[in-house]
């Protein structure tokens, strides 16, 4: 009926509200910890040549764990090299597409999952300035 569907639009839209809130708090703890990351690196330089290649080793043995999760087939890829990931992108990065993949074993019926991480990636797009 129209009023069952009034009331699902509503409950959608606060919903909506909600995270895109909740993820101007996650963009800006991101922005925040990153700083400190640079400013981290800048200090200390020297640990940073020991660390990445402690790194490497690692991530090169832990490539063959991602049977029931994989993200883009067990290397986890960063859409952006700015400092600050979430301020407007240049216009010529704004034609490109930045897709991520993340898979996850559900039932085959359920559609949630899919609309909550579609709804997620596209108010990401938004914060991040890609929609003027």
């Amino acid at each position: 009926s129209i009023d069952e569907l009034e009331e699902e639009l509503k409950r959608v839209t606060a919903e909506n509200k909600k995270l895109v809130e909740m993820l101007s708090v996650v963009c800006e703890n991101y922005n925040t910890l990153r700083s400190h990351l640079m400013e981290y690196m800048k200090r200390n330089p020297e640990k940073e040549l020991s660390t990445s290649s402690k790194k490497r080793k690692s991530e090169s043995s832990n490539n063959n764990n991602s049977n029931l999760i994989g993200i883009n087939n067990g290397n986890s890829e960063s859409s952006s090299t700015d400092e600050e990931s979430c301020k407007k992108p240049r216009e010529e990065e704004n034609l490109k597409a930045k897709i991520s993949r993340a898979y996850v074993r559900t039932e085959a019926s359920d559609t949630g999952l899919v609309r909550y991480l579609t709804f997620i990636q596209f108010s990401i797009w938004i914060l991040c300035g890609n929609i003027a």
